[in-house]
């Protein structure tokens, strides 16, 4: 349920896209895996670009998984942790560790009362020939 404060309605993921609850697990999964992969590199001493280079990608991708970026799903999560050395009871356990009884993620938008700042517009007279 939508909660107002702030001049910001938050809610959780699914019904700010008007999504079925299932995709709250989905997320919940996905992050799972995302914080395995980084807690494995952050004990092995690795860069994200060490990691990447073994992965076949590039360091800002790595750290958009870490970071829980949308656009990088489970996929590439997995790869990270399974470069890592990540073991099947590793990754069953980042799972498994969900706790069912945590709320869902919750995310903050503008509610529609809530003023926007005005952006700064270019001062800059477009030349025509």
């Amino acid at each position: 349920m939508a909660r107002q404060g702030n001049g910001y309605i938050e809610m959780d993921a699914a019904e700010f896209v008007d999504l079925p609850d299932f995709y709250n697990t989905v997320w919940d999964v996905e992050h799972a895996v995302q914080d395995l992969a980084r807690e494995l590199r952050l004990a092995q001493g690795l860069t994200q670009a060490q990691v990447a280079q073994r992965v076949g990608t590039t360091q800002s991708n790595v750290g958009a998984v870490e970071n829980h970026n949308p656009r990088y799903g489970i996929e590439l999560a997995l790869k990270v942790a399974c470069a890592l050395g990540a073991s099947r009871q590793q990754l069953g356990g980042a799972i498994a560790g969900l706790d069912s009884t945590a709320p869902p993620a919750r995310v903050a938008t503008r509610s529609p009362a809530a003023p926007r700042r005005s952006r700064k517009t270019s001062t800059r007279a477009k030349v025509t020939a």
